[in-house]
């Protein structure tokens, strides 16, 4: 039997599960190893979550969310604590395949594998790089002790691991300089397909809603701003293509809970409208939009660097699987790579076979498909 597994991460109304993993899980086991303790800015609370509609088993485990959690002199009370649970369960349900969700589980796995159950296969699924991620977050400085701790734990999960997965092509060629193998896999975040597609009727139904005529450009961003996304360079950004192309007239969408005090001046500029949507509305604005906005930050640092090089945001998916044109950073080298697949076809793509084209690539049912054959390696 397969396993999903998904270490310390916060499961509590997290839209990254709801949209990435769950999808994915419909036919396996599934086991959460979650903090008991959830650490915000504001307040240390317990961990309340449950999933009353899945067939997912969580275990609550007496340590922080994983923010803090990946402190090395808290590793081994985290080993006493999840090794056991992770034995019983793969004696119980008589495991063979562990897909693990992100480093920690996959450090997890290996430690099993290594020293229980060596005939075990453990998929370790690169969603990103939490070294670099823990500088960015202030948690350590890069070449600390806990940064190379980290760093250490990253390559016995490549060197033990039976294949790997990574999000983006370009983060499998980074990995494979640290441990070359020729078992490396790319398999992007997920779109969920049935939400995300570019259909003319809700174009106009937005366009309508909005008085948008035919020859005003509709820019659009999605989802919150800050650590990763900077509003200034979104400006910057809307500024420098405007004035390149000499387009005359625009609109600007940001779908966000957020208002910014600070740009206030230039969303009055650029009629900006922020407004917070449904999710299941999301897709009928990507319609109703022309370009699709990424715009990173100016923040440089070999660990930023490292990020924007090899990271796709699973948003930006979402614009390619609508169709849209997309304007991004270009320090965000993946996304470029990604728009010259259509550029350099000799097929000429319309709006919809456009989107279609990325449909191919990002759906889950594609990227499962890719899971289920490594499931099958002995």
């Amino acid at each position: 039997m397969n396993l999903y597994l998904c270490v310390m991460e916060n499961t509590e109304n997290n839209n990254i599960h709801n949209n990435q993993i769950f999808p994915l899980i419909k036919n396996m086991k599934t086991l959460f190893i979650s903090p008991l303790f959830i650490v915000s800015r504001s307040k240390i609370g317990l961990n309340r979550n449950k999933f009353p509609n899945l067939s997912v088993d969580e275990v609550k485990i007496p340590l922080f969310s994983y923010n803090f959690l990946m402190h090395p002199f808290l590793f081994p009370f985290f080993l006493m604590l999840s090794v056991p649970i992770l034995l019983f369960y793969i004696k119980k349900n008589e495991i063979n395949t562990i897909h693990c969700r992100n480093l920690l589980s996959s450090v997890l796995a290996v430690t099993i594998k290594k020293y229980f159950y060596n005939n075990i296969n453990v998929i370790s699924d690169f969603r990103g790089h939490y070294p670099e991620e823990g500088v960015i977050l202030n948690r350590w400085k890069h070449n600390s002790t806990s940064f190379r701790f980290w760093k250490w734990l990253e390559k016995k999960s490549l060197i033990h691991s039976t294949s790997c997965t990574f999000i983006s092509n370009s983060m499998k060629s980074y990995y494979n300089e640290i441990f070359p193998r020729d078992d490396y896999f790319f398999a992007p975040a997920i779109v969920d397909t049935k939400y995300f597609y570019f259909c003319p009727e809700l174009r106009n139904e937005i366009r309508n809603k909005y008085r948008i005529t035919d020859d005003e450009i509709v820019y659009i961003y999605t989802g919150s701003y800050g650590q990763w996304h900077d509003l200034g360079v979104f400006y910057s950004m809307l500024e420098a293509h405007i004035k390149e192309y000499s387009i005359e007239s625009y609109r600007v969408f940001i779908l966000s809970g957020q208002k910014s005090e600070q740009y206030s001046e230039y969303e009055d500029m650029h009629s900006t409208l922020t407004i917070k949507v449904a999710p299941h509305e999301v897709n009928k604005y990507l319609c109703g939009a022309d370009v699709g906005v990424l715009p990173g930050t100016q923040k440089t640092s070999i660990s930023y660097d490292l990020l924007y090089k090899t990271m796709v945001s699973s948003k930006v998916e979402e614009y390619f699987c609508t169709g849209l044109q997309v304007l991004s950073n270009p320090r965000i080298g993946e996304v470029k790579a990604l728009s010259e697949l259509t550029i350099a076809s000799v097929v000429k793509f319309d709006r919809s076979s456009r989107g279609a084209f990325y449909q191919d690539i990002f759906s889950s049912t594609v990227v499962g498909k890719l899971y289920e054959r490594l499931y099958q390696i002995d």
